[in-house]
């Protein structure tokens, strides 16, 4: 299917986003020119709607705000409590040198109200596959607490099934927005800027309807679309999970940005094999300080919050601008796939020899019912969503 000129000229972005979006780096490909970097922007009124509201309980309380302090400033990332109750899952470009030189890191958890209970870290470990790059399956990492999280804080196990055609709700203490008109400026990172949505994972970065065939005009035959799209700004994609921002439209013409991108390769089926119209005010997607936050599948962690995308005006998006608006993407890093590692960053002598399972509490969204095909969202071109506290 040809492609308009529209399409051909947009945009997309790649950077890392803890609070403070990173610069972003800009690469293009023949006509297309893409960028990505790291950034809760939702479908309705994001402030005051209970639905992305995620109040004392068990089910929220072991999702925690993490500071990170480096040379450079102070940044702001999600993290979630692990079953042992000592280490907290997050992204790895949340605790690298991408933002400088880390010299701590705290977690902040709200067990009871809005009153913090702060617990340092005693070190912290990336993934030892992790490239640094935007876009790498391995964007995983833990930090290690220097003492165990009170009893009252929730812990939560891992997702070891397939998360794509899954259904999520996700949590973070990122940037918020509504109406999915993009990311408003500034964020509280306290208990009153915990926000959770939901989506679908819609693919993963290998699937092989993202092989370049033939003819295309955007990547080399055979070769994966998103290493092509984004270049040197992209790792390893095979295990990237990806999802859209859809405002209810769909089509080739629409804001449904997979169904759009089925154009892109010439793969039609791949485009109507993708296209829906979203969620409606359930639709959410990601904002700046959201990285490293869990998405949940029955109660388990399954995915952890990495970048934002988008290929802009011409293919999907609302508006030119990174900002976590409709028809931007959002891409997680897939816990399944990093299971053995995590279980081996656990600290054993915590863990409960005599209860056998998981032992964390399920979230229990409050007033909304995930549905099967539930979604959560980020936003972005591709960014990290990791935001600096001024």
């Amino acid at each position: 299917m040809k492609i308009s000129p529209a399409a051909r000229a947009a945009v997309a972005a790649l950077s890392f986003a803890p609070a403070l979006l990173a610069a972003q780096t800009p690469t293009s490909v023949t006509q297309l020119t893409a960028q990505a970097h790291s950034l809760v922007s939702a479908a309705g009124d994001i402030v005051n709607d209970p639905r992305y509201m995620t109040p004392v309980s068990p089910a929220y309380n072991g999702v925690g705000s993490v500071r990170i302090t480096t040379l450079a400033g102070t940044f702001i990332c999600t993290g979630s409590l692990m079953e042992d109750g000592k280490s907290v899952l997050t992204a790895a470009h949340c605790v690298t040198g991408s933002i400088g030189t880390v010299t701590a890191i705290s977690v902040n958890f709200f067990p009871v109200n809005s009153s913090a209970v702060t617990l340092a870290a005693s070190s912290w470990t990336a993934n030892p596959g992790y490239s640094g790059r935007v876009i790498d399956e391995n964007d995983v990492a833990v930090i290690h607490l220097a003492a165990e999280a009170p009893a009252n804080i929730s812990r939560y196990a891992l997702y070891s099934g397939t998360a794509v055609n899954n259904a999520f709700e996700f949590v973070g203490y990122g940037q918020k927005g509504s109406n999915g008109a993009g990311v408003s400026i500034g964020a509280g990172f306290g208990l009153s800027s915990r926000r959770s949505g939901e989506n679908l994972f819609d693919i993963a970065g290998g699937d092989s309807r993202f092989q370049c065939p033939t003819g295309s005009p955007f990547c080399a035959p055979g070769t994966n679309f998103w290493n092509n799209i984004f270049g040197s700004s992209a790792g390893n994609v095979n295990h990237v999970l990806f999802t859209d921002f859809d405002n209810g439209s769909t089509g080739f013409s629409s804001h449904d940005t997979f169904c759009v991108l089925g154009q892109f390769n010439g793969d039609e089926s791949l485009g109507t094999s993708e296209c829906n119209s979203g969620y409606g005010l359930e639709e959410a997607i990601s904002g700046g300080g959201d990285s490293g936050g869990p998405g949940f599948i029955d109660g388990r962690v399954a995915s952890i919050t990495s970048f934002g995308a988008s290929f802009g005006s011409g293919a999907g998006d609302i508006d030119n601008a990174l900002n976590s608006s409709f028809g931007e993407l959002a891409g997680f890093t897939d816990v399944s796939y990093h299971y053995q590692w995590l279980q081996s960053q656990l600290d054993q002598s915590s863990l409960d020899p005599t209860v056998s399972g998981p032992t964390s509490v399920a979230p229990e969204p409050g007033t909304t019912v995930l549905m099967a095909t539930g979604l959560i969202g980020i936003a972005g071109i591709a960014r990290r969503r990791r935001n600096k506290k001024s």
